[in-house]
């Protein structure tokens, strides 16, 4: 379920890898917790470290403009996060809603048939602060059926994210959940932490 280059170059704005932008290269990283070593990755911010933490079956690769992930124990199951064209200052509001939803739209695999907007969901990730719209389709691919997530959110003043989630339609709850872990668990690590080699 590769997305064309075309789609890809719409949503990355060039000018959102500058130095002093949220890199999404993901770096490995042990940290302690209560004395016990964990390993995580980090994304760097203009020199912060923000941790996340996935799950034993999940595996993450990227580049500044683009992290995927990989549930290696669920066939056709990815998530993505990546740069948006797009300021937080579009806001969320109804003017903005029908561009945001042709560029969720855009994420389905072009061989999608029988796509439906099955919801949308105001502030979908209500954590630090954020804010974000959501919006969740289902479609097949041959026949097959399939759920995708594509949630737009406002990661601070000047750069907005968007994280693709989508799966077999039988397994894509469990899919969203695992990788809104991943989301959850972004926060700046302490100072203990080192690189792992």
């Amino acid at each position: 379920m590769k997305k064309s280059v075309f789609i890809i170059s719409f949503l990355i704005g060039p000018f959102l890898a500058s130095a002093n932008a949220l890199d999404l290269t993901p770096h490995p990283v042990t940290t302690k917790i209560n004395n016990l070593r964990v390993n995580r990755y980090f994304f760097d911010d203009a020199g912060k470290q923000m941790g996340f933490r996935i799950d034993n079956n999940m595996t993450v690769s990227g580049r500044s403009t683009l992290a995927a992930f990989k549930f290696d124990d669920v066939r056709n199951a990815e998530m993505q996060v990546l740069k948006s064209s797009r300021s937080p200052e579009a806001l969320f509001g109804e003017k903005d809603l029908e561009t945001y939803r042709a560029d969720a739209r855009a994420l389905l695999p072009a061989s999608a048939t029988d796509v439906q907007l099955d919801r949308e969901n105001s502030n979908a990730i209500p954590i630090n602060s954020w804010t974000s719209y959501q919006f969740v389709f289902s479609y097949k691919v041959l026949g097959l059926a399939y759920r995708r997530s594509v949630t737009f959110l406002n990661y601070n003043k000047t750069e907005q994210l968007v994280i693709d989630v989508g799966a077999p339609a039988a397994v894509f709850d469990l899919v969203f959940l695992r990788g809104y872990h991943v989301i959850n668990s972004l926060s700046e690590l302490q100072a203990t932490s080192s690189g792992s080699t």
